[in-house]
């Protein structure tokens, strides 16, 4: 069984949606999943900007940002580019796959110099194959990594490990064990007592915390929440508070 990524595609939709629907759904044949642009018609064929049936506002910026916020959330970008050309968008959203970490393949060599030297003409099987591969991009930890990227990096890992069924409340109910079992952790710490029986078997506080940290990514991925955003925003509010001293 295929090992399951996630890919976002760009290019001119102008020019080559047709063209870039097909390549769509033979990805989604192949078992990617493809997460922008989805499937529809183009409702404004004469205009620069393209607007689908399925897009939720006319707005272009806010489009634009859920291009990128699904890059971010992808595996993989790749570039619809059968002449070579890239226009400003899918240059654009080339050099935020690039910052984000994200390998970016496409269909032929691109005509801009530079560009050559940060992308990979790949077909879907090799594209699979170095998605595989130990240490990809797609999977790659940097210790620098950003709470964005660590959501990034297990949206991949549920798909890869073949958990993308889960639903929020099967998260939570997975996290509160975990808290359970962070608890034992510390019991064990602190020379609480214990089952000294199975006290070998007591987990690490440091795996503990780093699973219900894994479980907290997991769940604002599922409800597709910003963990940064959320905390920033939390802490501003935290911060008007008059706290209690002793």
């Amino acid at each position: 069984m295929h090992q399951k990524f996630s890919l976002v595609v760009s290019g001119s939709f102008r020019k080559f949606y047709a063209q870039i629907i097909k390549k769509i759904q033979e990805f989604e044949r192949e078992g990617f999943i493809v997460l922008s642009p989805k499937v529809s018609k183009i409702v404004n064929p004469s205009e620069e900007f393209v607007l689908l049936e399925s897009d939720n506002t006319t707005d272009i910026k806010a489009l634009e940002l859920e291009h990128l916020r699904a890059i971010l959330n992808a595996n993989a970008l790749f570039l619809f580019n059968p002449d070579g050309y890239l226009g400003n968008s899918a240059i654009m959203e080339t050099g935020y796959a690039i910052a984000s970490k994200k390998p970016v393949f496409c269909l032929k060599e691109p005509n801009e110099n530079v560009l050559r030297k940060f992308v990979t003409v790949a077909s879907t099987k090799k594209m699979r194959e170095i998605l595989s591969g130990d240490g990809s991009a797609s999977t790659q930890l940097f210790s620098d990594a950003t709470i964005s990227e660590l959501q990034s990096y297990m949206k991949a890992m549920v798909l890869r490990r073949g958990f993308e069924k889960e639903t929020p409340r099967d998260t939570l109910l997975l996290a509160v064990e975990e808290v359970g079992e962070l608890a034992k952790a510390l019991r064990k710490h602190h020379g609480i007592k214990i089952d000294h029986k199975s006290a070998e078997n007591y987990p690490e506080i440091s795996d503990e915390i780093a699973d219900v940290f894994i479980y907290l990514l997991v769940l604002s991925n599922q409800l597709e929440i910003d963990l940064f955003q959320a905390f920033k925003t939390k802490e501003e509010k935290n911060n008007q508070r008059t706290w209690a001293t002793k």
